[in-house]
């Protein structure tokens, strides 16, 4: 007997299924007899697909509510669920509420949290666009709240699905399952299949549009189905309006006028709610909430970027992505109006977002995701034609086996090395600073938050502003201006956010900070600030000496003011920046005998090297806090208790100026005294 060839053996499980376009069963029952039997097996055949497709419907859930996200954080989630509570409740937008608390007036500008865009003085309006949104309102109003995140991977098994079903009236049932598979087993796909993004159900709407476009010609409800897919993915996002310029070149190519006509009316409803909507909200039919999209007009850095989306895709797919494309492209058993139907599909996609500047992630491939399945079908179209080849023994099937193995090990090995299995565990942090932030702060608070802006007033409800978008000079005077009425100033930053600021002239918000609590993933910190006061504040024993017309030392405060051996001494010194100071200067407090032999010393850093003079901000005062102990047993004497700047590097001291500086001194005398005996 002869073994069965790789095609038989990986066609087996699907011998039931039927090929619409003949009136017969595909493998293995032969020719009908007669009409009733005929008709039987067809329908026994539909039957026993639909509830395969059912199982695997529901298995494909499993899987992705396996390790899937229900968090709103960050900027698309929380923005994306936020706005549908605002359209669940009838508006785009809505006002702020909070800097009035603290009776100053509203500034949206620098308030707004991530994913939202001020609208007036104190109002927001939201960034992404509606179509996502309305489809949660859809799942929320029937389930609740938690339905929200049931959406994605909802239309991602859909898309799965419907990648199979298109696959398969194409090239055939076992064409369809890799087609589906190959869709399935694509990080991209996979990362972003368990969050509320819009990447996902994007993709769905373009499998959609696609299934009802090649479907039977002259069809009104397919037509229908193609506009509805066509229209709400506009909505979803705008820049799939790309898409049309394929489908209306397929129907065109194909000489059907009158369902051409028949696509463009109704889809003008859809685009006309979209700029309606875009005006009323941003100004101007063909503006959305992102503004100008960032598009380079360097054609030397688009075919990089292009480039880059091409190796990207080829890493995600075992290093053998292209080949595969390539080889559906040239040799895949699939009609070639078809092939080139769906590989323009997805080159406007890519060609458009060849010139979006924004691909520093190998996981920015999302914006390619609606011309996945597309790809995914064209790619299956050549493995096809290998298996084809198989059956005549060219190829030995244990072969075809390992290279399957191989593919399946590589993609989940990028998975985990990248975290697609950890995102919902990591996104967690939301939630959970938010509850930290609940329990910590109260109605005289004020919370600064960017990568958190949003999920703390969503869990914790609790208003934020932002730290990143006033200049610095502004944000300070309006934190000042709160804590001058009572008010409390926090800080949530991740590692990254945290090193950012550190690194800038917004170093001056964590000068004597102090962490409350940490969550885990990502270090995520919740700091209780404290606001330097502006340079005109008052301060204890006020002086005016000037360091190297960069510093000037505004006062001081000594504790104890009498000291005696054996005493800690604590010495506050109150400095302001001119300008800029221009390198990283040491701090001396030294309490000197009158031939400047010294009693006891401290030398560091300025605020113990958390805050140095590098960084320093014109306009603050600096509450520079130094400790010394004078040793027991030391003898009456008269003492001075001297203060200034040096560079750590050369011992160069930064020349003084102003009262209690002697002529050519390099140091001020801040007071004088006489110890008493030890």
């Amino acid at each position: 007997m002869r073994a069965p060839t790789a095609s038989a053996m990986i066609q087996a499980p699907v011998r039931t299924y039927v090929r619409l376009s003949e009136v017969r069963l595909l493998v293995g029952l032969g020719p009908a007899r007669d009409g009733a039997r005929e008709r039987s097996s067809l329908d026994t055949s539909r039957l026993v697909e639909l509830a395969l497709l059912a199982l695997a419907f529901v298995a494909l859930l499993v899987l992705f509510r396996s390790f899937a996200d229900d968090t709103a954080g960050g900027s698309d989630s929380y923005g994306y669920v936020s706005e549908a509570i605002r359209l669940s409740q009838g508006h785009f937008y809505e006002p702020e509420h909070v800097l009035s608390r603290f009776g100053l007036a509203e500034d949206s500008s620098i308030t707004h949290p991530l994913g939202y865009i001020g609208h007036g003085a104190g109002g927001t309006i939201p960034t992404y666009p509606f179509g996502f949104p309305l489809l949660i309102v859809l799942a929320m109003k029937s389930a609740g709240f938690l339905a929200a995140f049931w959406v994605t991977p909802v239309l991602g098994a859909f898309t799965v699905l419907l990648t199979y079903l298109l696959a398969r009236d194409q090239i055939g049932p076992v064409g369809g399952i890799v087609a589906a598979a190959l869709t399935l087993a694509l990080p991209n796909f996979l990362f972003f299949v368990v969050q509320p993004m819009s990447d996902v159900p994007a993709a769905f709407f373009g499998v959609l549009a696609l299934w009802a476009l090649i479907r039977r010609r002259e069809n009104v409800r397919n037509d229908l189905i193609l506009a509805f897919a066509v229209g709400l993915g506009i909505w979803i996002r705008p820049n799939l309006a790309l898409v049309v310029v394929p489908i209306l070149a397929w129907l065109v190519w194909r000489g059907e006028f009158r369902r051409t006509a028949r696509f463009v009316a109704l889809l003008l409803p859809f685009v006309v709610v979209e700029g309606a909507v875009n005006l009323h909200l941003y100004g101007a039919p063909w503006t959305t909430g992102y503004g100008d999209p960032p598009l380079t007009h360097n054609l030397t850095d688009a075919l990089q970027r292009c480039g880059r989306y091409l190796i990207r895709l080829n890493s995600q797919q075992a290093g053998i992505g292209l080949a595969l494309v390539g080889f559906g492209v040239a040799f895949g058993k699939l009609d070639w109006r078809v092939r080139a139907l769906f590989i323009g599909f997805a080159s406007v996609l890519l060609a458009f977002f060849s010139f979006y500047s924004i691909d520093d992630a190998w996981w920015y491939g999302r914006f390619l995701l609606p011309g996945l399945a597309p790809v995914a079908i064209v790619e299956a179209s050549g493995v096809v034609r290998v298996l084809d080849l198989t059956s005549r023994r060219w190829i030995p099937a244990p072969f075809l086996l390992v290279l399957a193995v191989l593919f399946g090990w590589q993609s989940l090995s990028f998975d985990r090395a990248n975290g697609v299995f950890e995102i919902g565990q990591g996104e967690l942090k939301y939630q959970k600073m938010a509850q930290l932030v609940s329990r910590t702060v109260d109605g005289r608070s004020l919370v600064l938050a960017n990568q958190h802006s949003g999920s703390i007033r969503l869990y914790a409800g609790v208003p934020t502003m932002r730290y990143d978008l006033a200049p610095v000079s502004q944000l300070m005077g309006i934190l000042q201006q709160v804590t001058a009425v009572g008010g409390t100033v926090y800080l949530v930053g991740e590692d990254w956010e945290v090193k950012q600021i550190k690194n800038s002239d917004r170093a001056v918000l964590l000068v004597g900070a102090q962490a409350l609590g940490t969550v885990e993933p990502s270090d995520v910190t919740l700091f209780r600030l404290d606001i330097l006061p502006p340079a005109n504040s008052s301060v204890p024993h006020p002086l005016d000496v000037i360091f190297g017309n960069q510093i000037v030392l505004r006062g001081f405060k000594m504790s104890p003011e009498h000291p005696k051996p054996g005493d800690v001494v604590t010495v506050t010194l109150y400095w302001t920046a001119l300008r800029e100071p221009d390198a990283n200067y040491s701090v001396f407090v030294h309490l000197e005998r009158n031939d400047k032999s010294i009693i006891a010393q401290l030398d560091s850093f300025p605020m113990g090297g958390t805050y140095p003079t590098s960084a320093w901000v014109p306009g603050y005062t600096v509450p520079d806090v130094h400790q010394f102990k004078i040793p027991t047993g030391t003898p009456s004497q008269p003492a001075h208790l001297t203060a200034g700047l040096y560079r750590l590097d050369t011992l160069e001291r930064l020349p003084p100026r102003g009262t209690g500086v002697p002529p050519g001194g390099s140091d001020v005398d801040l007071q004088t005294m006489v110890l008493p005996a030890g």
